[in-house]
């Protein structure tokens, strides 16, 4: 009797379980912009091959140098929130922090662990990297605590922190990396993240929500006619790997801009946060495309893998906005 009794209680209590367990799991992943994690290895790992390396002799470098921007990149977001708590308030009362679903010592907690596991992670990856990922880490810092208030530097800033990331899996390559290719591949990312970062800046603004749509779309132009066409010509080994992976970068961000554009002035701030999400998601493309160039042993493989990762961040995107 006694064992029927606790077995009833313990079928009562698994639904109320369950649901707690997934308003916890849903409000972190919110927290740390779960469809944006999926865009951010192709950074290290573009850099990888653009500086020559090969994944057979240096794959737990390469993977270390992964999990280095990972862990940054959700290290930046957690200090976002934390600097954004007062407008966020007013502006996104749903946010994980103003909402009261996630904790700030909890945010510090999870602040410290992920800036302290990449720490430890650059140290067993590259020469260079713990200097890089210090460099990359300062670069989260003055944007999240200064720059991003402050038009067009902070738009610097960010491009900045992805072209270290990019930098950074140059790191692992364990050689001396062929500059221009590398130098052409930071600032690929560098200049399509700053883009983006203008029309993020304004979002929340119902009069000047949308505004700089157009950047992602002139910048992607520009890096396709610039990277894309000139180096995959006929005798280029990953000549349609990259090809492909141009094409789905140009058609992400036109779907993105014509869904802004399409939609009246009032209705924006509704449309553009998911928009920029998908623009966010355009680097998995861009990444792909850049891993291809590089015409290295592997590259045509990992350009498709990396390819492959737009179809879960799209999935989660659809439950959680990039922005």
């Amino acid at each position: 009797q006694g064992w029927q009794t606790l077995i009833s209680r313990v079928k009562r209590y698994i639904p109320i379980l369950f649901e707690v367990t997934m308003r916890r799991t849903t409000a972190w992943l919110q927290f740390v912009r779960a469809p944006n994690l999926f865009t951010v290895p192709g950074d290290p790992l573009a850099g990888f091959f653009l500086a020559g390396g090969a994944i057979g002799a240096q794959a737990r470098p390469l993977a270390l140098a992964c999990c280095v921007g990972l862990l940054l990149y959700a290290a930046g977001l957690v200090l976002n929130d934390l600097a954004d708590e007062a407008t966020d308030a007013e502006e996104r009362p749903g946010r994980p922090l103003p909402s009261g679903r996630i904790r700030r010592t909890s945010a510090h907690g999870a602040l410290f662990l992920f800036a302290t596991a990449a720490g430890i992670s650059s140290l067993f990856c590259g020469e260079h990297t713990p200097a890089l990922a210090t460099a990359l880490a300062w670069a989260v810092v003055a944007y999240n605590l200064w720059t991003k208030r402050i038009p067009v530097l902070g738009e610097l800033n960010m491009g900045a922190c992805r072209a270290l990331n990019v930098l950074i899996g140059a790191s692992a390559a364990g050689a001396a990396p062929y500059v221009p290719f590398l130098a052409l591949g930071a600032a690929s990312v560098f200049l399509y993240i700053v883009a983006v970062t203008m029309v993020a800046r304004f979002e929340a603004n119902p009069a000047r929500s949308g505004t700089g749509i157009w950047a992602p779309l002139l910048t992607t132009g520009f890096l396709c006619a610039l990277i894309a066409l000139p180096t995959f010509h006929s005798g280029h080994p990953n000549r349609i790997t990259g090809l492909a992976a141009a094409a789905a970068w140009i058609l992400t961000v036109g779907i993105a801009y014509m869904k802004v554009k399409r939609t009246d002035q009032e209705l924006r701030t509704s449309v553009v946060p998911s928009a920029i999400g998908v623009f966010v998601r355009g680097l998995i493309p861009l990444q792909a495309c850049l891993v291809a160039m590089s015409g290295m042993p592997g590259s045509a493989v990992a350009a498709i893998c990396l390819l492959a990762l737009f179809i879960p961040a799209t999935f989660v995107g659809r439950y959680i906005y990039g922005s």
